[in-house]
């Protein structure tokens, strides 16, 4: 029985949940993506209705997140069609 050093065990073992793990990342990025077209279509028809005085000024920082992560999921999307 060939007994391995505890680092370079260590490191196989950090490879193989890397590689097993990749879809993590975008997983959480879709989920985030898709909660904040639910809160912004929330906010969109809470103005809508006059419920809320300050749906425009929340519906205003939330497209801005939203926008930020649609740059994000682009940014990514570039980078995995390039390789």
């Amino acid at each position: 029985m060939q007994v391995r050093h505890s680092s370079a065990l260590a490191t196989h073992w950090r490879a193989d949940v890397l590689r097993t793990n990749l879809w993590l990342v975008p997983a959480i990025e879709v989920l985030a993506a898709l909660g904040l077209f639910a809160a912004a279509d929330v906010l969109e028809r809470i103005g809508a209705e006059s419920r809320m005085n300050a749906a425009e000024g929340a519906y205003r920082r939330l497209s801005v997140e939203a926008s930020h992560v649609m740059d994000v999921l682009r940014e990514r999307a570039a980078v995995v069609l390039k390789d």
